[in-house]
């Protein structure tokens, strides 16, 4: 079941892909009304599409995402129903980067990160990972400049103890925002977490770090977010993308997963408006057994909002397909 935690929170979910419960969506008036929950496996031409891993999403047109690959230095353009379209040929091969996150940056310019992790913190391994890399696109071609220059804000990350060859806990980078109205970069953690037990998000000057600016600061918020442990898994939430909706706020998406990876709980989304440093649980229970790692939004006419969240459920390990979840028409 996906609980909304709003009073009024309106969700038409498009139809196709495997039925995996129910949503329960919360009226102004208190009532409660059941609209089955669906969820698309992702496929190419032939059939599902294995070792493959959606780290990060975002929004081509009303019916086109973008897809990053943790797995492989790859772009991916999907339809909304799960449907790939097209695997883009990167212009320069690098060893395997593990992108975590996706951010748009402007029209036809995505900006694609790095996890930064590696488990035994090895430099080596680190350099590959430690990545920020500008992607443009000409219609459904990537440029040759893509990819060929490295934003990453070393200096600024290295601030934070949890960056480069000596630090004692060690950063994994899961989301990227940007906020180009008000000149903003974010940078999500999944570890470690603060020492109160509560998330890690960076907040950064967006033109100092594209202008690759060695005195390009990142400051350091938690929302108020303290990670609950999941029912399923046993497991706390853990912060997995982030995405900033214009002019609204941060949304942030969170899911868990039981020690040894073949187990996923259910996944949750909070807010955090620009106007406050408190987050609030927007939803819970969302598509249990998928753990949610990729999330876009994209502004409607009307004023709704439709979002896509990417489940890298890990193929190659578990056999369970990578899949995507479109809400459309949502209002918050």
């Amino acid at each position: 079941m996906f609980k909304n935690k709003l009073p009024l929170l309106c969700v038409t979910l498009a139809v196709g892909g495997c039925l995996l419960g129910g949503l329960e969506a919360a009226q102004a008036q208190g009532a409660t009304e059941e609209i089955p929950e669906q969820i698309y496996d992702m496929r190419g031409d032939d059939g599902i599409l294995e070792n493959f891993r959606p780290t990060g999403v975002s929004f081509l047109g009303a019916d086109r995402v973008l897809v990053c690959d943790g797995s492989d230095q790859r772009l991916h353009i999907f339809d909304t129903q799960g449907r790939r379209f097209k695997r883009l040929n990167v212009p320069i091969i690098l060893p395997n980067p593990d992108y975590a996150g996706m951010a748009q940056l402007s029209q036809d310019n995505y900006l694609v990160i790095g996890s930064h992790y590696h488990i035994n913190n090895y430099a080596r391994f680190l350099n590959n990972r430690s990545v920020m890399h500008l992607y443009t696109l000409r219609g459904e071609i990537v440029t040759g400049e893509s990819a060929t220059k490295d934003y990453d804000p070393i200096v600024a990350l290295r601030k934070t103890g949890f960056w480069g060859d000596y630090a004692q806990r060690h950063m994994r980078v899961d989301g990227i925002a940007t906020a180009p109205e008000a000149n903003k970069l974010y940078i999500a953690l999944s570890q470690p977490l603060e020492e109160d037990g509560s998330v890690l998000i960076y907040e950064g000057n967006l033109e100092e770090i594209m202008a690759c600016d060695k005195r390009a600061k990142l400051s350091q918020h938690n929302y108020g977010i303290y990670p609950r442990v999941d029912e399923i898994t046993e497991q706390p939430y853990q912060i997995t993308d982030i995405c900033h909706v214009p002019e609204r706020g941060l949304l942030i998406l969170m899911a868990s997963v039981k020690h040894g990876g073949y187990t996923f709980g259910s996944n949750q989304l909070w807010f955090k408006p620009d106007d406050s440093e408190e987050a609030y649980l927007l939803a819970e229970d969302i598509a249990p057994g998928n753990f949610g790692s990729g999330i876009a939004v994209r502004a409607n006419d009307s004023g709704s909002y439709n979002i896509v969240i990417t489940f890298d459920n890990d193929t190659g390990k578990t056999s369970t397909p990578a899949r995507m979840m479109l809400l459309e028409n949502i209002n918050f």
